[in-house]
């Protein structure tokens, strides 16, 4: 009975174990291979370049508004820069490239793959450091696990891209924006309405409600900036403040 009960179980556990040892043999080769390009690059459009190239790590951004944003990041240099919703790492991989060359970036996602949390720190360049955080955004335990990473130290740039409704990106600005120093930059993505918003159509994109909390951030941030590629597109869009200090949205 004993041995027919290990046989079943070995059967379930097999095709899950093959798959994930597949796709961490997989994306090793790929971030080999990124590392590799990567060595000759020089601008952002580059890295984009070699990032499409690889396969294994998308962006998910419209390629002028993702380009947008880095020269903006590239410019800032960042010293310790976070990502709230990395997903499968193309943002993540441009981020470490367009920061300071000894940066600390912070990763913050609801969950990373075996094969993902493997590869991920092998975007860092040499000095850099770049830390994961598994967890959800909303937690306050995700976000003490955030300040004990800075050890004291804000953050120079923000990106918000995870929880995509209106209360969900409220409140990731609300907890991770006091951590930014005055004068560094918070981003977000999906600014854009998607196409069922506009016009009921039912399309792949979901900006949540990412649009109408910009809106109202970008009313009491006049000097923001926007990075679209076109005003009909469905979804995405990068908004981008100067942070100012003020604290907690609302106050």
């Amino acid at each position: 009975m004993l041995k027919q009960l290990i046989k079943a179980t070995a059967y379930k556990i097999a095709p899950r174990f093959s798959a994930e040892m597949d796709d961490r043999w997989w994306l090793a080769k790929n971030v080999r291979e990124l590392s590799r390009r990567a060595a000759a690059c020089q601008t952002a459009a580059d890295y984009l370049d070699a990032l499409e190239a690889t396969h294994g790590f998308p962006a998910s951004q419209n390629r002028s508004e993702i380009l947008a944003m880095m020269e903006v990041v590239r410019a800032l240099r960042p010293r310790r820069a976070c990502e709230i919703g990395s997903m499968e790492g193309g943002t993540l991989f441009l981020l470490t490239q367009m920061c300071d060359p000894a940066a600390h970036v912070i990763s913050v996602d609801w969950e990373y793959t075996v094969a993902r949390r493997q590869c991920f720190p092998r975007f860092a360049r040499r000095q850099q450091v770049l830390s994961l955080v598994e967890g959800d955004s909303h937690d306050p335990a995700t976000l003490e696990r955030v300040r004990t990473l800075l050890d004291g130290e804000p953050l120079d740039f923000l990106f918000i891209d995870g929880d995509s409704s209106y209360a969900g990106v409220k409140r990731d600005f609300e907890m991770f924006s006091p951590l930014v120093r005055a004068g560094g930059a918070i981003a977000f993505h999906d600014i854009v309405p998607d196409a069922r918003a506009r016009r009921g159509a039912e399309m792949p994109r979901d900006s949540g409600g990412v649009p109408q909390f910009w809106r109202e951030l970008r009313a009491r941030h006049p000097q923001s900036r926007e990075f679209i590629q076109g005003p009909e597109q469905d979804g995405c869009g990068i908004g981008m403040i100067r942070w100012t200090g003020e604290g907690a949205y609302g106050v």
